[in-house]
């Protein structure tokens, strides 16, 4: 009966069923359990059967083929948008006062630390410049004191250092020298003080032994 009911399901199928021979098979295993005559093999509605079994097929095959129009529609999607070139914007104008007040404000704090950084420089110099002046007169200290703009001040840090090195040496030698005959400059003299009337002791004594021979005469 297997085979008959086979034939039959074969028979009936249509010629672009997507219904393959081993589908057949199948149900001619299951159904020949329930038909066992030829009466009921000519009852059976196998081109009904059939149809319901391609409309499923059919079912299927557009389920699965929405899913994978599904995927590739979003593959798509982001291809397209990975793709997409977004437009160039067109770099906005710079605001002429602003920036010219930002340029101003940073002139102005480079000139602050310009300032500091010479007033530093300078400070510094002077204090070396004193140190290397150290014990000489303090008539010949205020004057190198007042030559740092016109001499000391351009000077390159190396140039400057090394002057004050030599200085400093020839200075002690000279300082040590007037010393060891008993001078020192560090000391006010007694004979380059003024007295009330302006005269140094020196001089007042010269003019009064000056005094005294006209009288003699």
């Amino acid at each position: 009966m297997r085979d008959k009911i086979l034939e039959t399901l074969k028979g009936a199928r249509e010629q672009n069923s997507q219904v393959s021979d081993r589908t057949l098979e199948g149900l001619a295993d299951q159904y020949s359990k329930l038909i066992t005559t030829d009466e009921q093999l000519e009852a059976m509605d196998a081109k009904g059967l059939l149809e319901n079994l391609q409309g499923n097929i059919n079912f299927v095959l557009k389920g699965e083929s929405d899913k994978l129009l599904a995927k590739h529609q979003k593959e798509l999607e982001n291809l397209k948008a990975q793709q997409k070139v977004e437009p160039k914007k067109e770099p906005e104008p710079p605001d002429n006062d602003a920036v010219k007040t930002l340029q101003e404000q940073i002139q102005h704090l480079a000139n602050q630390m310009k300032d500091l950084q010479e007033g530093a420089i300078k400070e510094g110099r002077l204090a070396k410049i004193q140190k290397a002046y150290a014990g000489m007169p303090k008539a010949q200290v205020d004057v190198e004191l007042s030559l740092y703009e016109s001499v000391y001040a351009g000077m390159s840090t190396d140039v400057f250092n090394s002057m004050i090195e030599q200085k400093t040496e020839a200075n002690k030698a000279f300082v040590d020298s007037v010393k060891a005959k008993g001078l020192d400059f560090t000391v006010p003299s007694r004979a380059q003080a003024q007295d009330d009337d302006g005269q140094t002791p020196v001089l007042k004594k010269a003019r009064e032994m000056v005094n005294k021979q006209n009288k003699e005469k």
